[in-house]
């Protein structure tokens, strides 16, 4: 949680399903969490240089609404 809470968002390294990397960042209105949005794909197209990437982009998009 802590590594999460200081990236600003989460990952799932092949944890949920064999294969499958995951990263998403919480949605929130004036500091509400309302949801989350994330990007899933084949861990191969997602090695961790791609998901930090991806982590970065996708909380600094969230945040931007």
């Amino acid at each position: 949680m802590e590594e999460s809470r200081k990236a600003g968002y989460a990952v799932d390294r092949d944890e949920t399903f064999d294969g499958v990397r995951c990263v998403a960042v919480p949605a929130r209105i004036r500091g509400n969490l309302i949801g989350a949005a994330g990007i899933s794909g084949p861990s191969s197209r997602l090695p961790d240089t791609r998901i930090e990437e991806l982590g970065e982009y996708l909380a600094a998009s969230l945040s931007a609404l």
